[in-house]
């Protein structure tokens, strides 16, 4: 288990309302508990199926194509900062927290920590 949170971002995403996280990673920790497995023929079928489940907010997609594919639904603590698990290869995650989404509590303390340093000179 190795935990990406610190500094490692989405990649931009041109399916709308969703962020990619990159490949050969999964969410599969206590923060991101399992929920089901979705439709596996491709990733825009896996992320639909997590669009129909009202607790999911994050797939771990294996695209190893045919019988071989993936789609494992998840619900995430904070779906903008996941805990994820590497050398998960063949496999990539999305998840429903837009790129720059403000819902993560790093986002509170990054916020506080700027306007701190843009008004106390040094």
């Amino acid at each position: 288990f190795f935990d990406y949170q610190s500094g490692w971002q989405p990649q931009a995403s041109e399916a709308p309302g969703w962020s990619r996280w990159g490949g050969d990673a999964v969410a599969r920790s206590s923060d991101c508990p399992y929920l089901g497995l979705g439709n596996a023929e491709d990733g825009a079928a896996c992320r639909a199926a997590c669009d129909a489940h009202r607790a999911c907010n994050v797939v771990n997609y294996y695209h190893g194509g045919g019988s071989s594919g993936g789609c494992v639904l998840r619900r995430c603590v904070d779906p903008a900062r996941p805990a994820l698990t590497g050398e998960a290869y063949g496999w990539e995650l999305w998840s429903r927290a837009p790129r720059g989404s403000l819902c993560s509590p790093y986002h509170g303390i990054m916020q506080a920590l700027r306007r701190r340093t843009q008004s106390t000179p040094f």
